[in-house]
């Protein structure tokens, strides 16, 4: 399932009251719930009522409601948000309620507000060996002092005692999708499997000319293949190289099963 690319809205609140801790690493991504409705602009008015002197004494770095992102405590300090581990996480809050079920999560504000918590999430550089969520035994691991494991965790993993959010309805599988899908280092991932229309495509634009002759030169094969997939813009030379080898595998397969030639390595 795609994302529904949800556009980026964001509002920053720079003043911190003081309501930070010492950054000593970044291991985890802590996901919470807000505990309102699933609506649009609490995250404007919770971050509002935090971001004030004294009471409440928490605080966090973003928080995303379906039509806004609200970014506050900056990356490079601790949020009061996850108890042992404000140190070494970034904590993302949502609106909504942790006994909510995966239907109205996956309603189309919950997945709008989903589609902007995988956007921020990636742009604040989570790498790519840690999207993925951990287990409990891996984030009692890091409390214990591991600093290798590093991944996506809930709140309720952070402090099993005394929380539950985002709760066991919430669609962890389409935020991991989704992060997936915007993050520069998944190039393909999910978000676009071959279709039978794709691979017609793929044989008229990459194989033959126009003429029937096979294409045979390296510029014709990146012309054509730039024509496929020009509406996937990739973010990096890296992610460009790794989607044209992957089209050139997949065409060489159907070749083979047709009996046809490869397309040329060179």
């Amino acid at each position: 399932m795609n994302p529904p690319g949800q556009p980026m809205k964001r509002l920053n609140f720079s003043n911190t009251y003081g309501k930070t801790s010492n950054k000593t690493r970044q291991q985890l991504w802590v996901i919470h719930t807000g505990e309102t409705p699933l609506d649009h602009g609490y995250a404007a008015s919770l971050t509002r009522w935090a971001a004030k002197s004294g009471d409440p004494y928490v605080s966090w770095h973003r928080f995303v409601d379906p039509s806004l992102v609200v970014t506050w405590i900056p990356l490079s300090k601790g949020a009061w948000h996850a108890t042992w581990a404000n140190g070494i996480s970034i904590g993302y809050e949502q609106s909504g309620y942790a006994k909510f079920t995966r239907d109205t999560w996956m309603s189309a504000k919950g997945k709008a507000q989903m589609d902007l918590l995988a956007q921020q999430i990636v742009d604040d550089g989570i790498p790519k060996d840690a999207v993925r969520w951990l287990s409990t035994s891996e984030v009692n691991a890091v409390k214990a002092g591991n600093r290798s494991i590093k991944g996506l965790c809930t709140h309720a993993q952070i402090d099993p005692a005394n929380r539950y959010d985002p709760g066991k309805g919430y669609p962890k599988d389409v935020l991991l999708d989704w992060i997936k899908h915007y993050h520069p280092k998944f190039p393909g991932g999910d978000d676009m499997p071959l279709t039978d229309d794709d691979i017609a495509r793929i044989w008229k634009y990459r194989i033959q000319r126009q003429d029937g002759t096979d294409r045979t030169s390296s510029a014709e094969r990146m012309q054509s293949g730039t024509q496929i997939y020009s509406y996937r813009a990739q973010k990096d030379t890296a992610a460009i190289e790794e989607t044209l080898d992957a089209l050139v595998g997949a065409v060489n397969e159907i070749a083979e099963k047709l009996g046809t030639t490869p397309v040329p390595e060179d």
